[in-house]
């Protein structure tokens, strides 16, 4: 198998080595991005108006850059056979959250957004940055990537001086990370790619340079050519639905190596299940991975980590599914039905009181009526009776806590008191909530 991967690399080292040295690319046989989704993001767009920060010494303004070089790595990748999704292809704004979501609703394999840097400090610095999100070991896929884009940009761009230029988390600039990154995360690898300063005047001048663009989107190029060809190593669940598991507790997935096959290092596979590692078996044969979850979860998340035998990452995609007790939660109906469910429900409770049952099926009446009352909140956040419902659902924590002497319970209680009467002033129910508030915060 070994052997059999080294000859798949070397054909597609020799195929890129040929890619690198021809100028522009012309191919006899297969398109070796053939098959491959890439989302290419140029930053910003249209800000003019607003924003006086991005902006080099001589007037060049961040965005137009972005967009040059954007649109000549878009003509080199789809000349290489690859589909290429363009959140933007003129100079007009787009939000971050439409930036990520166009990546994801395209099903892209790789998220890619262009950038260049500058600073307000120090307008002397100039070096690359590739900044992938949050932790790098959570991040193996995006990191492969950002090292091939950083050794492809110090290699055939000029900077000023070099000593900064690195792969980083964007943790190091926003507590939770670029909004872009963050969002493409739980689907796909991405990276924010920053080629130099356009605070700097000598690299301002050279990026206005339509042939120093065409370097730079040549780099972005190659780096893609080489990751993709050590293949794109993929994990799909092989149920119909991945919000259907009713009554079970196995997943199988099948992974692909992304080279033909699905041969992976079997010792660096990992697998959690809501953060928590859990075993798997491994076929190797088959190349099926099968784990068994526990099922008391609503919700199950599961990421599945590995490396495939020519080095490059599956990304640790989010697959969530649900249990039989988390699709019955998920009930879907009319806001009405669920708020009617919880209200038959408190004669139950006024039968258990009056029969003086076990205090553990009382506590489970109250957490049924409680579920009802905010589902009918979930499936219509305001309805007529919003009010009643957060009502009804402080009150039920107040006698769990009551029954408990749970703490939990209590603050839920005074959670939902305040939300009855701060976010629904006026409502018959308010002054009801205010003293509901009272009583259990003195108490």
């Amino acid at each position: 198998k070994i052997l059999k991967s080294k000859i798949k690399y070397l054909i597609a080292f020799v195929l890129t080595f040929f890619i690198y040295n021809c100028g522009t690319p012309k191919y006899a046989d297969k398109l070796p991005l053939a098959g491959i989704t890439l989302t290419i993001d140029p930053g910003h767009g249209n800000t003019e108006a607003y924003d006086s920060i991005r902006i080099g010494p001589s007037g060049e303004r961040e965005e137009w850059i972005n967009l040059r070089v954007a649109l000549i790595l878009r003509d080199l990748l789809q000349e290489a056979g690859a589909r290429v999704i363009m959140t933007r292809e003129t100079n007009r704004d787009l939000n971050l959250g439409g930036r990520a979501a166009i990546a994801k609703i395209n099903n892209s394999d790789l998220f890619i957004s262009i950038h260049h840097n500058g600073s307000l400090n120090d307008n002397e610095l100039d070096f690359p940055l590739v900044y992938y999100w949050g932790d790098a070991s959570e991040n193996p896929a995006s990191i492969k990537f950002a090292n091939s884009l950083l050794e492809e940009m110090l290699t055939d761009m000029k900077f000023e001086n070099t000593e900064g230029a690195g792969v980083y988390s964007d943790f190091l600039i926003y507590s939770e990370g670029t909004s872009v990154l963050r969002n493409t995360f739980p689907i796909l690898p991405g990276i924010i790619g920053e080629a130099g300063y356009f605070s700097n005047s000598i690299s301002e001048a050279r990026m206005k340079d339509k042939n120093f663009n065409r370097l730079e989107a040549q780099s972005y190029f190659k780096a893609i050519i080489r990751y993709a060809a050590n293949g794109l190593p993929k994990a799909i669940p092989m149920v119909t639905k991945t919000e259907d598991l009713i009554g079970d507790s196995l997943i199988i997935f099948k992974l692909t190596d992304g080279l033909g096959g699905h041969e992976f290092e079997a010792s660096v596979f990992r697998v959690s299940a809501n953060d928590t590692v859990i075993d798997f078996e491994w076929n190797d044969s088959s190349g099926e991975l099968s784990l068994i979850y526990d099922n008391s979860y609503e919700v199950i998340e599961i990421k599945i980590y590995g490396r495939n035998l020519s080095g490059n990452s599956l990304h640790p995609r989010k697959w969530k599914f649900f249990s039989e007790i988390g699709k019955a939660k998920r009930w879907q109906g009319k806001w009405h039905e669920a708020f009617d469910r919880a209200e038959s429900l408190s004669k139950d409770v006024n039968l258990i009181i009056e029969s003086e049952k076990d205090s553990s099926e009382y506590m489970s009446q109250l957490l049924d009526m409680i579920h009802w009352y905010k589902r009918s909140i979930e499936l219509q956040a305001h309805h007529p009776k919003s009010a009643a419902a957060e009502l009804g659902i402080a009150d039920l924590y107040k006698l769990l806590y009551y029954e408990t002497q749970n703490v939990k319970f209590k603050e839920e209680a005074l959670f939902h008191y305040r939300r009855t009467f701060e976010y629904c002033p006026g409502s018959i129910k308010e002054s009801n909530a205010k003293t509901g508030y009272d009583e259990l915060s003195s108490g």
